[in-house]
């Protein structure tokens, strides 16, 4: 904007040094577009104060970590956060750019700043999943009708993976339950050697 030079982010720096700082053997292949997702959309939701620009702050970091290791966790997402964790803690060269520009610049007495806006995570009530049981047919009547509400739910909620569990044990029966697991370990193996 005008003259000013924007600073870039923590997260600007590490895409940009990607092959540096995400060079760890985790037995997949990491890119950059994973790692721009669990900074940007992924961390927002576990409530820990994390930034979408990204932190180098440790506890914070910390904090993701134990959330992406813990039950039921984020496996797909650890060499990710295991790696920023390893760069925030020993701030290799081509980061200390991003920790010097840092510093909190304080604006001209009467002047704005606009606010980052902040996203609460809300768990699904009993009243929720009730609710929606009663009004949605079974997925062997009407399929479509259960595949519409669930899209809905995604791009509203967010559901966190205990979330989905919540919804697949809700609206499926066993054998449902058992044949979309099947699905997606599948599906999850033919992305992994496509290197997605």
């Amino acid at each position: 904007m005008g003259n000013s030079s924007s600073i870039p982010t923590v997260l600007e720096y590490m895409l940009r040094n990607f092959n540096k700082g995400f060079a760890g053997d985790y037995g997949v292949k990491l890119v950059p577009w994973k790692l721009k997702r669990m900074c940007e959309i992924d961390c927002l939701y576990f409530g820990v104060g994390w930034l979408s620009e990204g932190t180098l702050d440790v506890p914070t970091i910390r904090n993701v970590h134990r959330i992406i290791t813990g039950d039921p966790g984020h496996p797909d997402q650890f060499p990710y956060i295991d790696q920023w964790l390893e760069i925030a803690r020993h701030k290799p060269p081509w980061i200390w750019l991003c920790v010097c520009k840092k510093k909190q610049i304080l604006g001209e007495v009467g002047t704005l700043q606009e606010g980052r806006s902040v996203f609460y995570y809300q768990p699904f009530t009993t009243t929720d999943l009730l609710n929606w049981k009663h009004h949605t047919p079974a997925y062997s009547e009407k399929p479509q009708v259960l595949v519409d509400l669930l899209e809905s739910i995604f791009q509203t909620h967010k559901p966190t993976w205990v979330d989905c569990k919540q919804l697949l044990l809700m609206f499926f029966n066993t054998e449902e339950c058992m044949r979309i697991g099947t699905e997606a370990q599948k599906w999850l193996q033919t992305q992994a050697l496509q290197g997605h």
